[in-house]
């Protein structure tokens, strides 16, 4: 059967068309039509419920590991939405503990709904109430329908009513049906940023083993009888053979609907990954399964070193469950199909390969909506007995929601907690909290005994009873957690952004351009600049231009914290091109310029860094991107290459920073024949090292991500880790190994092992700044230029006085009719003439 986007879908019988302003649908138990205007929730009903709710989020396993931190998880994020959690015992304990740990975050509207996924008929009902509620506008349409309800088990259980193995009902059929029989209670979309609503599928990596033809065949039993043990192998491809089903007939829906109507329903799988912690969806699962399961929650830290969705507390994938449930973001049509590994995003087919087969899909849509609609006989004569003869789908007319047999907490309108009950709460918590306080405060005067036992040990030994309660302020902070990822931006890490400044008042708008431009998250970069030596007015555009970036009416411009240092150094180096790269003055500037540097970092390095950036602030052209891409390859060290653009009768481009280089045998040697105090710099004849540079390496057309390691590194742009600098390493503002400033900071970054890597293939390009030679030589080439369009004109000039001329004589040289007699001997003799014209012409 053909199955593609152009194609009629296969369940055209039973998935929604819209037709004007009406939904209807058949199923077996006869057509049935809802007016979708009624699906719209207007003020009217929102002064009824007493407080806007946005709409309404239906979990299955709603009392389960992972559903109820996913409950937790949208209960803090999303204060409007009603919850509407479903479990197999709606009075039991664990669903009163969550009830009362979700009341605890504030004034939330949540019920929960007795529902047993092992009975398909049950599944229908609620799926039919939840409707008929939805259409009387007793509830909010639906948002969000989140299947978080699974089980697996390691034996051959009993066959459901239905007919079905458990595992495959609980985690396939009934999903399956409960979103077909919901499709009425939906949001619909507008079109908007909230439009639509999302189907999401908890899946399990499992998935990778599982067989979409496992259940064909008597249900996978192979002729066992029940209490059969199965083996770990047979149970997990079990268990992933039904959510791998699962997935691909809810995808296969979801494209059925993209076909038949207009219904923005997005449906996608999410795989959680590994959960730690005792897990009750295992039924009879062997030695291997636990201790496997145990050894792995023992070495979660280690192993989320490896991969973040490996195994993680079970709060960890409801919070990214929650974010993904309510993301803004427009209606996807059916060609875009995602599919989740925790918060990582992929390419439904990518991971699912099945969803490249298109009649391979639609033969597995067509096979669980038979078994949704009315179960089927599988050859056996029990399930011959236990199958029931009434289809299990919707009817027409739909019974009165039965209030009294729901664990509910205000299901009806959905009345918080009035204000005026939780100032009261809040009030005798204060005044508990206040009292307990002062007779804490009156038993330590009264009894000085107390006082020598009590402060000691509630002060951790900050407080000694001879100290007359004099209370210190303690700041704790654990580097441990700030040593800096390949993801930063991922996990809040804070970057330090340091720029040195003298006389720069000419480059601050350039840089501040690229302030706006970096895509890292500019709440988590503190930004530090040093003025030192400056003549200009630096200070002042630099202070006017922070000013106007923190007060940006876009909220994501503002940066974190901000230090501006003001500090001289005497330096006396002029700051044009002949005396910052003169070879006299490279050693005593470049151990100032260390100074400095030392000076901004000590002054500005936080406990919460994990990175520091440096950045020159005449550099020209740079990704927006840098700080992630140089943050990606995870290294002590990282520098780009810097180039530098020439005009084109100098070539065009030019290597700029020389800094960057591996050490050589020939430098080795040259250090030992020089002095205490001297500096070796590179690309002067004075020193010639010999050495590999990071910018000759150059390839336009090579990979960016190629790494080199390095000895020296050059400061233009410098990201490095913060326990680098934590370590010691410093810019040293003396011969370190007749190195100084950034060159002897790489030598002793790489002395105290850390690593130390340029990029020759990333580049970004510094201002070029013309030396005396090269502005000498412009203002000749002006002037060539000026001479030659002088030259220019007066050519120009001489044939137009030359063509009048031509034109005067011409007329001259016609004579009247009357007048040719006597005027001839006038006129001259055409020689001379030409020889006037010649004289004229040469002029």
């Amino acid at each position: 059967m053909p199955f593609d986007l152009g194609s009629k879908p296969p369940l055209n019988r039973i998935i929604p068309a819209f037709h004007k302003s009406r939904l209807s649908y058949a199923i077996r138990g006869g057509p049935v039509s809802l007016d979708t205007s009624t699906l719209q929730t207007d003020r009217n009903i929102d002064s009824v419920m007493g407080r806007a709710l946005t709409g309404t989020v239906i979990i299955t396993g709603g009392n389960g590991q992972l559903g109820s931190e996913i409950a937790v998880a949208i209960a803090k994020t999303q204060p409007f939405v009603h919850l509407l959690l479903t479990a197999r015992h709606a009075k039991a304990d664990d669903v009163h503990a969550l009830t009362t740990r979700i009341r605890l975050i504030g004034p939330r509207s949540i019920e929960v709904l007795p529902l047993d996924l092992t009975d398909l008929r049950e599944v229908t009902r609620f799926a039919e109430q939840t409707v008929d509620r939805v259409r009387r506008r007793e509830l909010p349409p639906i948002v969000d329908l989140i299947h978080s309800a699974a089980v697996a088990s390691y034996v051959v259980d009993e066959l459901t009513l239905d007919g079905f193995d458990p595992v495959y009902q609980i985690n396939c059929v009934a999903p399956f049906l409960l979103t077909v029989g919901l499709l009425e209670a939906f949001r619909a979309g507008d079109g908007t940023l909230d439009g639509g609503a999302k189907v999401m599928y908890v899946g399990c990596s499992s998935a990778s083993y599982g067989r979409l033809d496992y259940f064909d065949h008597n249900q996978g039993r192979d002729s066992r009888p029940p209490g059969t043990p199965l083996s770990a192998k047979e149970g997990n491809i079990r268990f992933g053979s039904s959510k791998l089903i699962a997935s691909v007939a809810l995808y296969a829906l979801r494209r059925s609907l993209a076909c038949t109507g207009n219904i923005p329903l997005d449906i996608f799988t999410l795989d959680p990954g590994g959960i730690a912690g005792e897990s009750h969806l295992r039924t009879g699962a062997p030695l291997s399964v636990r201790v496997a399961h145990q050894t792995r929650t023992g070495l979660r830290p280690f192993l989320r070193m490896v991969s973040r969705s490996s195994i993680n507390k079970a709060s960890v994938p409801a919070k990214v469950i929650a974010r993904v449930a309510f993301q803004r973001e427009a209606v996807e049509n059916s060609e875009r199909e995602r599919y989740y590994i925790l918060d990582s995003e992929y390419e439904a087919a990518s991971v699912v390969s099945t969803l490249r087969n298109g009649p391979q899909m639609a033969g597995r849509l067509v096979q669980v909506m038979r078994e949704a609609e009315g179960g089927k006989d599988r050859g056996s004569p029990s399930s011959i007995n236990t199958l029931p003869n009434e289809p299990h789908a919707f009817s027409k007319g739909h019974s009165a929601y039965p209030r009294g047999s729901a664990f509910s907490v205000s299901p009806n309108h959905f009345q918080p907690r009035s204000q005026p009950a939780l100032r009261r709460r809040r009030q005798l918590l204060q005044r508990l909290c206040l009292l307990a306080a002062v007779s804490f405060l009156v038993t330590i005067f009264i009894f000085p005994s107390w006082r020598a036992i009590i402060l000691p040990t509630l002060s951790l030994g900050l407080l000694h009873p001879s100290e007359d309660l004099q209370l210190q302020t303690v700041r704790y902070y654990d580097l441990s957690e700030v040593q800096g990822t390949e993801k930063g931006w991922e996990r809040g890490e804070r970057v330090l952004m340091l720029t040195p400044l003298r006389d720069a008042s000419s480059h601050l708008p350039m840089f501040f351009s690229h302030l706006r431009n970096l895509t890292y998250p500019h709440n988590l970069i503190d930004l530090a600049f040093l003025v030192s030596d400056s003549r200009d007015d630096t200070l002042q555009m630099l202070s006017s231009m922070l000013t106007e970036i923190q007060n940006d009416p876009d909220p994501k411009m503002s940066y974190g914290e901000i230090s501006v240092i003001q500090k001289d150094f005497g330096q006396k180096v002029q700051q044009d091109v002949e005396s910052r790269h003169g070879f006299e003055a490279q050693a005593s500037r470049r151990k100032l310029m260390a100074q400095a540097r030392n000076w901004l970092l000590s002054a500005t390095l936080r406990p919460t860094h994990s990175w520091v950036y440096w950045r020159d602030a005449d550099v020209e052209t740079a990704p927006f991107t840098i700080i992630e891409d140089l943050m990606r390859h995870n290294k002590d060290v990282t520098v780009p290459n810097v180039w530098r653009p020439l005009p084109d009768w100098l070539g065009g481009e030019q290597p700029y920073d020389l800094n960057s280089w591996q050490e050589s045998e020939t430098a080795l040697a040259l250090a030992d024949t020089l002095d205490e105090d001297a500096v070796i710099v590179e690309g002067y004849a004075e020193y010639a090292t010999w050495r590999p540079h990071l910018a000759y390496l150059r390839d336009p057309y090579g990979d960016p991500d190629m790494e080199m390691e390095l000895d020296g590194i050059g400061g233009v742009s410098i990201l490095a880790k913060a326990r680098v600098f934590r370590a010691g390493v410093h810019f040293p503002a003396f011969s370190f190994e007749k190195h100084a400033e950034t060159e002897g900071f790489g030598k002793m970054a790489k002395r105290m092992k850390f690593s130390v890597i340029g990029l020759p293939h990333y580049t970004i390009w510094h201002l070029y700044e013309p030396s005396v030679d090269d502005l000498r030589h412009m203002e000749e080439m002006e002037q060539e230029r000026l001479e030659q369009e002088q030259k220019e004109r007066e050519r120009e000039l001489a044939e137009k006085k030359q063509g009048t001329k031509s034109k005067s004589q011409n007329s001259a040289g016609k004579p009247d009719a009357g007048k040719g007699s006597s005027e001839g001997s006038a006129a001259p003799p055409a020689k001379d003439a030409d020889k006037e014209g010649s004289k004229q012409a040469k002029l």
